[in-house]
């Protein structure tokens, strides 16, 4: 099991083809990349919080019921944490990708 914190953007295809590589396990790989809502553009900054030590404490709490409610055989958690980072407009490009807990708030004037 793997949880781990990042500040920098990072590609969820990459980190599969990581967790994939060298596996001999039969079954199938389950994803999930969680895109921030920007509000129909309204929103121009995302300010995501985490905590080092608690945030991967409290992630892991979860990840180890996931794990045995399911059966699971490995995961890899990437939280994606760090200062303000401007909404992109495009709604064909994920805003913000991790798992985890999200706070978010609209720009004030």
């Amino acid at each position: 099991m793997s949880i781990r914190l990042t500040e920098q953007p990072f590609d969820p295809g990459a980190l599969l083809s990581e967790f994939c590589r060298g596996r001999s396990e039969v079954g199938a790989v389950a994803t999930f990349t969680g895109i921030a809502r920007a509000e129909a553009g309204a929103t121009t900054i995302l300010e995501l919080e985490a905590y080092p030590g608690f945030t991967e404490a409290e992630i892991g709490k979860i990840a180890e019921i996931a794990r045995k409610r399911f059966g699971l055989a490995d995961l890899s958690i990437l939280q994606e944490s760090g200062g303000s980072r401007r909404a992109r407009r495009s709604s064909s490009s994920p805003q913000v990708r991790r798992a985890g807990a999200r706070r978010s708030r609209p720009a004030t004037s």
